[in-house]
Order: structure tokens, then sequence, then C-alpha cells
């Protein structure tokens, strides 16, 4: 028994190897195209695009947008913003 479970998980084509090996490819190709259709689409750099792709799988896209306007946006102290 020990020995056909241990051909079963070492196998050289097993589904969690398959499985995997899937995912990863899935990946790259996802961050990939979204890479080439922001440089096609919107004309930035390989390094922006990619930064702004991954920045969209890992949720950080709407904190990074709020602290851009930030900085582009000359916002006058409420009193919210006050600190006492």
């Amino acid at each position: 028994m020990r020995g056909r479970v241990a051909r079963l998980v070492h196998h050289p084509l097993s589904p969690f190897k398959r499985r995997t090996l899937l995912s990863i490819v899935i990946v790259i190709i996802v961050l990939s195209v979204g890479t080439e259709g922001i440089v096609l689409l919107e004309g930035w750099s390989y390094v922006d695009a990619f930064y702004f792709i991954s920045l969209i799988g890992f949720d950080y896209l709407e904190k990074e947008e709020l602290r851009l306007k930030g900085r582009l946006e000359h916002k006058a102290p409420t009193s919210e913003d006050r600190v006492d």
C-alpha cells in the first residue's frame, strides 16, 4: 500500500503538480495580457503597467488612487482633518 501511494504522489504528472503548474501559467498569462493592454491603451511603460495590474490583483488600487489624488489635488483642511 505504501508503495502505491508514493508512486501516485511522486508521479511526474500527478494532479497536484498539474494543477499547480496550470495555476501559475494562468496567473502569468493574466498579468502579461493586462500589462500589455495597459501599455497599448494608455501608453504607459511596462513597469508602470505591471505595477498597476499588480495593484489590481492585490486590492491596493483604491488606496493608491486616493493617495495619488491627494497628491495631485490641493485639499483645503477641514474640521475633520484637525488633530487636537
